[in-house]
This record gives structure tokens, C-alpha cells and sequence, in this order.
């Protein structure tokens, strides 16, 4: 079916697009939850996927019937096809489009998930700012006391003003 090189190349482009599609889940399970749940996820992930790859999907109960739709399956039959020359050559394109449908799902909700959490920080950001704002008037109108209390004293000095008596000395 496929020529050595031929072979190897297109081995080589389903497995880059297996590994984008498990990288690209675990990095958008990473930016929801938190690294703490790798492992929850990994496991969860990965036995949903080898379930249904193990033998034919006809064989089993048809729970697995979400297995058409998986990475690992989808790869599975590439391989098979490519190696063992099992099944029709354009069957190759509809496991790979399968596989670039979760690509582009994945990137998209993983797109959304960064918005999402950059509109959750600039309103974390914005509220904060509010409330240093509050504190910078806060501290403005005590310096400004200040400075009207060190203008007056050294505008009018009293006996007992300590900054006025030490401020003298510079004039």
C-alpha cells in the first residue's frame, strides 16, 4: 500500500497529530483545574481511550460506542493500515479527520478557557485597582493634611511646633 519512506512519513504526521491532540487536552485540563489534577485526568483519559482500542468495537458492549470517536482508536487504525496494509487507503483520511476534528475543538474550547480566565483575572485586577484607589485617596488627603499642617507651621511658627523649630535651620 504505502512505499517505505511513503510509510514512515505518514506514521510519522498521524502520530505528530496524536501527540498535538493529547497534549492539547492536557493542557487545557491544566489550565482548569490546576496541576494538582494531572494524574485524575491522565488516568481518566487514558482508560477511556485504551478501552476501546483494544480489540473491534463490533465485539464489544455498545457503551464503547464513543470509541469512534477517540484519538487512540483513530490511531490505531491508521497504523493497522499503514503497517498492514488492513482496510482502504482512503480510510486513512477519515481517521485523520477525526483526529484533526479533535485538534481544532480542543484548541477552540482551549481558546475559550483562556479568555475566560483572562476575564476572571481583569475583573480580579480591575476590583483590586478599585481598592488601591480608594487607599491612594486615602493616602493623598493625608499627605496633603500633612503638607498643609508643615505649611502652617512654618508659615506661623509656634514655640511648640517641633518641624517648624527643626525646619528653620535649612532657610
Amino acid at each position: 500500500m504505502f512505499t517505505y519512506g511513503a510509510g514512515f512519513m505518514v506514521y510519522w504526521m498521524c502520530t505528530l497529530c496524536g501527540i498535538v491532540v493529547f497534549m492539547l487536552c492536557l493542557e487545557s485540563v491544566i489550565t482548569v483545574t490546576t496541576p494538582k489534577f494531572i494524574g485524575v485526568f491522565l488516568v481518566f483519559f487514558i482508560i477511556s481511550n485504551v478501552s476501546v482500542s483494544n480489540s473491534e468495537l463490533k465485539l464489544q458492549p455498545s457503551f464503547f460506542l464513543y470509541g469512534y470517536a477517540m484519538p487512540f482508536y483513530n490511531l490505531r487504525r491508521i497504523y493497522l493500515a499503514i503497517m498492514f496494509n488492513v482496510g482502504e487507503r482512503l480510510k486513512i483520511l477519515k481517521y485523520i479527520g477525526i483526529i484533526w476534528a479533535w485538534i481544532f475543538a480542543v484548541a477552540a474550547s482551549f481558546a475559550l478557557i483562556i479568555w475566560f480566565e483572562y476575564l476572571k483575572r481583569f475583573k480580579a485586577h480591575k476590583k483590586s485597582l478599585e481598592q488601591n484607589k480608594i487607599t491612594l485617596v486615602y493616602s493623598l488627603m493625608s499627605a496633603i493634611s500633612f503638607y498643609i499642617y508643615l505649611v502652617h507651621s512654618l508659615v506661623s511658627p509656634s514655640r511648640h511646633s517641633v518641624i517648624a523649630a527643626g525646619l528653620r535651620g535649612f532657610y
